[in-house]
């Protein structure tokens, strides 16, 4: 399991832009999470609901915005609410990502345990 959790952490910082840091990858995960029927992901949403300090969130969500991870759009009702998506880039990557991890995945599973994704791709 150790050997699969190592390989995961590896693959993951070489698809997306991680570095040393996992703050990133929280800030990735609450954005590729939201599903449209949720309340949309505003900044102010995404920074309450991680459990790191604003100044540590705010330089690299700012890092992401500027490399394109992620984007702001202002909402259709109150332009000065600016709502956070991922970009195609991210999406491309994440996507590819899951296909690369699958193999770990499959060969973690507990007996008995099924693995499955989903076949359509996420970009």
């Amino acid at each position: 399991m150790v050997e699969a959790l190592t390989a995961i952490r590896h693959l993951t910082s070489t698809r997306l832009p991680i570095g040393k840091s996992m703050l990133p990858y929280d800030i990735l995960l609450v954005v590729l999470r939201q599903k449209p029927s949720d309340e949309k992901q505003t900044v102010k949403r995404l920074f309450a609901s991680l459990p790191h300090s604003a100044t540590g969130i705010r330089y690299h969500f700012d890092r992401l915005r500027e490399d394109c991870w992620i984007k702001l759009t202002p909402d259709k009702i109150e332009a000065r609410v600016k709502v956070v998506i991922p970009t195609k880039k991210l999406m491309r990557e994440f996507d590819s990502l899951c296909r690369n991890l699958m193999p770990i995945f499959e060969t973690a599973a507990l007996p008995g345990e099924r693995v499955s994704w989903p076949a359509k791709p996420l970009a």
